[in-house]
């Protein structure tokens, strides 16, 4: 066989489009998707169409393009035969390495901030077809306001940012930090939380990508009590469209289901187990590959403080949530805003926190698996190995259903990975060296071919940076700078939130406060690794 890229290539052209011919016609019936593969570094196979043109065989990939810098394989089986009825001997396969990505050299800025405030930060998502959404908010002239912008993933340029909402009430209205979420099908939806005269509402917004608009906002009726917590509401997008949302309350908590196809919301329904002396905090939710929906939180259980991790399941097929599941023990303390999911391909999922025994020792970062065939959760193991304390683990889980945690230290970022099946992490692996803000959890992310990004802030020059995972030779590249400014120079930078679309670009955004001529400046900043 004869193929282009030919066996071995280098710097092949992310946009790939592979070309095998035989040197026999081959019988049409045997060159399917399953005899014809292309597969990254951790053995998953990529989406691609396959077409066949006498001899000669094409793959191109459905996202138009795959990750750069990465190692890949075209897997020939050996039952395809030719019109004679003649099998190849044996597997066939090619390999080629796609050019390298890297970020821009300076970071741009696109929304100009009144002031700088560590109260808050930009939320930040990513679509199917690689547009990026940016949505925040702020006090404007003493009324809280919430901004929306949006990357073009043809033009590469920001739009105006847009003041989606202002408070109902001046001064004294509140828009909370928002949400925005993406769904496989390229819905996009912001939700928020604003308190007007009193009374706080859950707000939801959706965009139209044929007017390029957003419609008006919406209330959503999330919990009986309306006592949602402010920095509660969770939603998430299936590829269907449907927005599942979590709402916990003091006490409780509630979720709800949109329907897309009919516009209606579902009443809300208590998931949590029902506890003495219940106290609910620290909401998660993700959906897999199935549009399966997983929830977690953080619930006190008694009066003494023993904070236990609960975690509940929404079956689509049934439409029906299963009981709640504790994921860990009641402990002395959770930290958490750093409880962290991701889910993989066949409904398994990768859970971390940071857990704070008090007097008994320092933080300790921990992690947990759901077994999907035992609808079970795994016991807790730790993950780190220091006695000064772990803090911040997030989780990312691959196509191929390895997961990676990032965690922050004293002296830096640390990382372990758990391959799949199995129930031992591999050793903590310093990624960085340097001085993590204590109060910014890392942000990673993973692509289609298993290739992971650790986005983080820092309390030195470069403020904000970015360290990435190779899955072709399974090792970790030293750290970049990706906060520089065009015109100025960095002082400050909260922590930065990403995104990644189904080629493998990553988009980071943050808050930053940079300098220019000796005055400040502050505003809305973002890099992309492409």
């Amino acid at each position: 066989m004869t193929s282009d890229p030919a066996d071995g290539a280098v710097g092949v052209a992310r946009a790939i489009s592979f070309s095998g011919t035989f040197s026999a016609e081959p019988a049409p019936s045997t060159i399917t998707s399953a005899t014809v593969q292309l597969t990254g570094p951790v053995g998953n196979t990529l989406p691609t169409t396959l077409t066949l043109n006498g001899a000669t065989a094409k793959l191109n990939a459905i996202a138009g393009a795959v990750p750069g810098g990465t190692t890949y394989t075209v897997k020939l089986a050996p039952s395809i035969t030719d019109m004679q009825g003649r099998t190849l001997v044996a597997p066939y396969s090619r390999t080629f390495t796609t050019t390298a990505q890297s970020w821009n050299p300076t970071a741009a800025d696109f929304g100009s901030l009144p002031h700088f405030t560590g109260g808050t930060f930009p939320t930040v998502a990513v679509d199917a077809a690689g547009n990026v959404f940016a949505a925040w908010s702020i006090r404007v002239t003493g009324v809280d306001t919430l901004f929306v912008a949006r990357r073009d993933a043809q033009t590469g340029a920001w739009s105006t940012p847009l003041s989606l909402r202002t408070a109902q009430e001046p001064t004294f209205g509140i828009i909370y930090p928002p949400n925005v979420v993406t769904g496989p099908a390229g819905h996009v939806y912001l939700s928020w939380m604003e308190r007007n005269f009193g009374t706080t509402t859950v707000q939801l917004a959706r965009y139209t990508a044929s007017t390029d608009s957003w419609g008006a906002p919406v209330a959503v009726n999330a919990a009986p009590s309306g006592s949602v917590d402010p920095n509660g509401f969770v939603p998430v997008v299936d590829s269907r469209g449907n927005v599942t949302a979590l709402a916990p309350t003091s006490d409780r908590v509630y979720a709800t289901r949109l329907d897309s196809a009919s516009g209606t919301w579902s009443l809300p329904l208590a998931i949590e187990k029902p506890v003495t002396n219940n106290f609910i905090f620290g909401a998660r939710l993700i959906v897999d590959g199935s549009d399966n929906v997983i929830a977690a939180w953080v619930q006190q259980e008694d009066t003494v403080g023993a904070r236990g991790i609960f975690s509940a399941r929404y079956d689509v097929a049934s439409g029906t949530w299963a009981p709640a599941q504790r994921v860990m023990l009641g402990q002395p303390a959770i930290s958490a805003h750093v409880l962290s999911m991701a889910a993989d391909s066949g409904g398994g999922v990768t859970m971390a926190w940071s857990r704070d025994p008090g007097l008994a020792g320092s933080a300790m970062a921990e992690a947990s698996r759901f077994d999907r065939v035992a609808n079970a959760w795994t016991a807790p193991v730790r993950v780190d190995s220091n006695p000064t304390g772990a803090f911040g683990p997030t989780v990312a889980v691959d196509a191929a259903g390895y997961s990676t945690v990032a965690w922050m230290q004293h002296d830096g970022i640390h990382s372990a990975r758990l391959a799949p099946g199995s129930s031992q992490w591999s050793a903590p692996r310093q990624i960085l060296v340097g001085s993590p803000r204590s109060d910014h959890v890392p942000a990673v992310t993973v692509d289609v071919a298993g290739n992971v990004s650790v986005i983080a802030s820092q309390n030195q020059n470069p403020i904000v940076v970015a360290i990435h995972y190779s899955a072709s030779d399974g090792q970790w590249r030293a750290p970049v700078g990706i906060g520089n400014p065009a015109v100025g120079d960095p002082v400050f930078a909260l922590m930065p939130v990403t995104g990644i679309d189904r080629t493998g670009n990553v988009s980071a955004v943050w808050f930053a406060w940079n300098t220019v001529n000796g005055s400040p400046s502050y505003v809305v900043m973002s890099n992309h690794f492409k």
